[in-house]
C-alpha cells in the first residue's frame, strides 16, 4: 500500500513538472489528489522550497476551483492540505499566498458551515500585524456568518463588529442613539430634496474609484446595512445613506450597485416614491454592466428585484430572472443571496397565484437544497411553507395550525425569540397562519394575529413582498371578524383600515400587484358600513381584477366573500345568486389546488346555504 501511494505521489510530481498551465488547469484535481496521497514525501528542505510551494499553490487553486463547482467539502480539504504544507514562517515568507489560503478556507468553512473552524481562520488573520485592508475578507466572512443558525455561533454582535471595522476604515457614525436618529432624519430630508434633480445619467456617468479603501468601505457598508435590516431597522437608513454618499463623493466601486438598489428600498418603503425607487433600481443593474464585475451581481439583483421592483412591476415578470440570480450567487460563493432568491421566488410565485401542488413541490425542492447547504434559517421557512401547502391540499388534518413531520409551529411561537432569524421565522409563520385563517374562514384567528403583530410586522418586513399577505388576507380577516365579534370590533376595524390604507397607497402609485386587494377591502368596508349595493358592485370588480391578472386564490376568496354577502343581503331566503358565487369559488379553489378548502366549502353549502 505504501509503495502504491508513493508511486501515485511520484506520478503527481512528474505531471506537475511537465504539464503546461492549461493542461494543469484541466487536470488539477487529478494531480492534486496524486500528490496528496503521500504528504510526507513533499520536500521540506530549504533548497526544494519552490517545489513545495508549487504543491501548496496547486492545492489552493484546487480548493478555489472546487468552490466554484459548489463542492465545498472537497474544497476545504484541499485548502487544509495547503495549510499543512506551508512552512513555519509562512506569514513572513509567503504572506499573500497564506492570506489567500486562510481567507478562502474560512469562507468555505462558513458555507458548509463549520463555524468554529471559520472563526479560527478569521481570528488568525485579524490578529496579524498588518493594515486593516489586508484583513477585510476575513471581516466580511465574519459578518456573513452571523446569519448562520448554529449553537454557539462565535459572531455574537455583527452590528458592533460592523461599527468597529468601519471605524478602522475612517468611516465614522454618531455614537449615541439620539445622534444617530438626528443624522438619519437630516440626511433623509436632504436626499429627498435632491432627488427631484436626479436622472440616470447623474449616476451612470460617475467616475470609477480606483481606491482600495473606497472599495473595502463600500463592501463593508453593504454587509453592515444587511445586518441593520434584520437586527436594527430603525437605523438601517444610516448605513445605506453613508454608502450612497460615499459613491457620489468618491466614485463607483464594485459595491456601489447594491448601495443604489438599497437606496431604492429607502425611496419605496420610507418615502412611498416608487418611480424614483424604480429608477434607482434600474441604475443599480446598469452599473453592473459598466463595472463588469460578477461578484456583486446576485446581491444587487436580490435587493432590486425583491425590495424595489415589486412595487412597480408584476411579480411574475420579476421571478423569471431568479434562476439566473441564484446560479450567479452559487457560482460566486454568495450562498446567502442564492438562498434568499429561492425563498423570495417561492413567496412571490405563491402570492401571484401559483398552484398549491406546484408550490408544495417547489418548497420541498428548495428545502432540500437549503439542507444540503446547511442553511437552517432558510430551510425552516421552506419546511413551514411546505406544511402549510399540505394543509391546503388536505394531506394534513390541520387548517391554520402549521405542524407536521418537518415543522412544528409550537417550537417557534411559544418560545421567546432570541435573534433575527427566529424573529423572521416567527413573523413569516404568523403571516402564513393569517393566509390560512382567511382561506379556511377562521377569521378571528387571523384577526387576533394581525392586531397583535401588525406594527411589528410592517417594521420588520420593510420593503418585503410578504407585506401583501399581511395586508390583504389580514385585512379580510379583520373585517370579517368585526362582523362576528363585538367586544374586539373596534380593534379589528382599526387594523383592517390600516391595511386598506396601505394597499390603496401602493395601488395609487401604479403597483400592479395589489389593485384587486384594494377592491376586496373596499368591498369589505362598504359591507361593514351597511352599503351593500356598493359592496356587491365592488366585490364583482375585485373578482374581475383577480381574474384578469390570474390571482386565482384571491378570485376564489372574493367569490366566496361575495356569496356570503349576497346570502346575508337576502336574509337567507333566495340564495340562488349566492350559490352561483359559491360554486364559482369551489371551482377556483379546486383549480388552485386547495382540496381541503373545497371539501370545507362543500360541507358549508350543504349545511348552511342550501
Amino acid at each position: 500500500q505504501d509503495k502504491l501511494s508513493e508511486l501515485r505521489y511520484r506520478v503527481g510530481e512528474v505531471l506537475l513538472s511537465v504539464f503546461s498551465k492549461d493542461e494543469l488547469e484541466s487536470k488539477m484535481f487529478t494531480v492534486a489528489s496524486l500528490l496528496n496521497s503521500r504528504l510526507d514525501l513533499v520536500p521540506s528542505q530549504q533548497h526544494k522550497a519552490e517545489r513545495r510551494k508549487r504543491i501548496v499553490s496547486l492545492n489552493y487553486k484546487a480548493g478555489v476551483k472546487a468552490m466554484t463547482c459548489s463542492a465545498f467539502a472537497s474544497a476545504l480539504a484541499y485548502l487544509q492540505t495547503a495549510m499543512k504544507l506551508l512552512p513555519p514562517d509562512h506569514w513572513h515568507t509567503d504572506f499573500q499566498l497564506s492570506m489567500d489560503i486562510y481567507s478562502t478556507a474560512a469562507e468555505c468553512a462558513s458555507i458548509i458551515p463549520k463555524t468554529e473552524l471559520m472563526h479560527k481562520y478569521c481570528t488568525t488573520i485579524i490578529h496579524l500585524d498588518c493594515p486593516v485592508l489586508k484583513k477585510m475578507r476575513a471581516y466580511h466572512i465574519l459578518m456573513d456568518a452571523s446569519s448562520v443558525q448554529v449553537t454557539n455561533n462565535p459572531v455574537k454582535n455583527p452590528v458592533k463588529l460592523g461599527f468597529d471595522v468601519l471605524s478602522q476604515l475612517e468611516c465614522k457614525f454618531p455614537k449615541t442613539n439620539g445622534g444617530r436618529t438626528f443624522n438619519i432624519l437630516t440626511n433623509l430630508i436632504k436626499i429627498k430634496m435632491q432627488s427631484s434633480k436626479w436622472t440616470k445619467e447623474t449616476f451612470l456617468e460617475l467616475p470609477i474609484s480606483k481606491s482600495a479603501t473606497d472599495a473595502a468601505t463600500t463592501k463593508m457598508l453593504d454587509k453592515f446595512s444587511t445586518e441593520l435590516y434584520f437586527a436594527d431597522p430603525d437605523i438601517l437608513p444610516m448605513g445605506i445613506l453613508k454608502n450612497f454618499h460615499l459613491t457620489q463623493k468618491r466614485g463607483l466601486t464594485a459595491y456601489s450597485p447594491p448601495a443604489f438598489a438599497a437606496m431604492g428600498l429607502i425611496f419605496a418603503a420610507l418615502f412611498g416614491d416608487y418611480k424614483t425607487a424604480e429608477m434607482l433600481g434600474e441604475v443599480a443593474i446598469e452599473m453592473l454592466d459598466r463595472l463588469d464585475m460578477q461578484a456583486p451581481e446576485s446581491r444587487t439583483k436580490l435587493v432590486t428585484y425583491c425590495t424595489v421592483f415589486h412595487w412597480m412591476k408584476p411579480m411574475r415578470s420579476i421571478t423569471k430572472e431568479f434562476p439566473h440570480v441564484y446560479q450567479t450567487g452559487m457560482a460566486t460563493g454568495d450562498v446567502e443571496t442564492a438562498m434568499h432568491i429561492l425563498l423570495f421566488g417561492f413567496e412571490m410565485s405563491f402570492i401571484s397565484g401559483e398552484q398549491v401542488n406546484v408550490a408544495a413541490e417547489r418548497a420541498l425542492s428548495n428545502s432540500k437544497i437549503m439542507k444540503d447547504m446547511q442553511k437552517k434559517n432558510f430551510y425552516d421557512m421552506m419546511d413551514m411553507y411546505w406544511e402549510a401547502m399540505r394543509n391546503l391540499q388536505g394531506v394534513s388534518m390541520h387548517t391554520t395550525t402549521i405542524v407536521g413531520e418537518s415543522f412544528d409551529e409550537a417550537a417557534i411561537l411559544t418560545n421567546e425569540t432570541k435573534g433575527k432569524n427566529e424573529m423572521f421565522l416567527k413573523l413569516t409563520t404568523l403571516g402564513v397562519k393569517v393566509v390560512l385563517a382567511s382561506i379556511f374562514s377562521e377569521y378571528q384567528t387571523g384577526a387576533d394575529i394581525l392586531t397583535d403583530q401588525f406594527d411589528v410586522a410592517m417594521k420588520q418586513l420593510l420593503g418585503h413582498c410578504r407585506v401583501y399577505l399581511w395586508t390583504s388576507f389580514g385585512g379580510i380577516c379583520c373585517y370579517a371578524a368585526a362582523h362576528q365579534q363585538s367586544s374586539k370590533r373596534h380593534k379589528y376595524l382599526k387594523v383592517a383600515r390600516k391595511c386598506r390604507k396601505l394597499l390603496k397607497q401602493w395601488s395609487s402609485q401604479g403597483n400592479p400587484n395589489c389593485p384587486h386587494m384594494v377592491k376586496m377591502l373596499d368591498a369589505e368596508e362598504y359591507w361593514y358600513r351597511g352599503k351593500t349595493t356598493k359592496a356587491i358592485t365592488t366585490y364583482h370588480h375585485a373578482v374581475e381584477l383577480s381574474k384578469e391578472n390570474k390571482f386565482t386564490q384571491y378570485q376564489a376568496l372574493a367569490n366566496e366573500r361575495l356569496g356570503m354577502l349576497l346570502y346575508e343581503c337576502n336574509g337567507g331566503r333566495d340564495s340562488s345568486a349566492a350559490i352561483l358565487c359559491f360554486n364559482e369559488a369551489l371551482q377556483l379553489y379546486e383549480e388552485w389546488g386547495a382540496t381541503k378548502k373545497v371539501e370545507q366549502l362543500q360541507a358549508q353549502l350543504r349545511h348552511t346555504y342550501l
